[in-house]
């Protein structure tokens, strides 16, 4: 077994030693795990790639001592500049209009990449219901320190239909006890990110037709509004 015998950065202006060290997890002394080892290093780029740096490079360097059974790491980093949004592509979808999927994003063109936005609208666009996939990826723009967001999607059905015979139990002789019922909604009127819903009722004593709408950015705002007509 080898054990841990610590880590020199060099290369770093931007954090200061003791944060980046601060993600790896092992300890001077402690038997070297590879894995921990990765897990720290992915931390220490995460670190980087939420405050915009994408284009950085990374180059540990693995020492071992043989005699000592010990290995240590040196890692070099070569900072660059932050990158900008030059572009947002959006791929694949043929029916949900473009900017129902921008207004979903936590960034937009120009902006200093960020992770953890990236990653939240991700679950933003997952979360709409209107995708079987979503699969980002990121491609260097026309300059240095310019990268393209591309996202690919793949729709799925965004209507749903229930019907059925609803049993209520005879309370009265003359009475039927069965009525039917039948229920239609779309989660994606027209492509526009909309809902449109209907329920119908139907009883001997007793019919009910209700219409539903809603609009989920008011004014450009993530503000549901809508109505129901019974």
């Amino acid at each position: 077994q080898y054990t841990y015998a610590g880590t020199t950065i060099s290369g770093n202006e931007i954090f200061s030693k003791e944060t980046l060290l601060s993600y790896i997890k092992l300890k001077p002394g402690a038997v070297f795990n590879q894995t921990k080892y990765q897990e720290g290093l992915q931390g220490i780029t995460s670190l980087y790639a939420e405050n915009g740096y994408m284009t950085n490079q990374y180059a540990p360097a693995v020492n071992k001592d043989v005699e000592r059974r010990t290995i240590s790491v040196s890692l070099s980093i070569v900072e660059r500049p932050r990158s900008h949004i030059e572009n947002i592509i959006i791929r694949g979808n043929k029916r949900t209009k473009d900017y129902v999927i921008l207004r979903e994003l936590l960034f937009e063109q120009g902006d200093v990449f960020s992770k953890s936005k990236f990653t939240n609208s991700l679950r933003n666009l997952f979360n709409l219901r209107y995708f079987s996939t979503v699969v980002p990826d990121v491609q260097p723009g026309s300059e240095q320190n310019l990268i393209d967001v591309i996202l690919n999607v793949e729709e799925q059905s965004t209507a749903s239909i229930q019907f059925g015979i609803t049993f209520s139990g005879i309370s009265d002789a003359d009475s039927f006890p069965l009525s039917l019922f039948v229920q239609w909604q779309e989660r994606n009127l027209a492509g526009r990110g909309n809902e449109l819903s209907v329920n119908a009722t139907a009883a001997t004593d007793n019919q009910t037709l209700q219409l539903g709408y809603a609009e989920n950015w008011f004014l450009g705002y993530p503000v549901t509004l809508g109505f129901d007509l019974s």
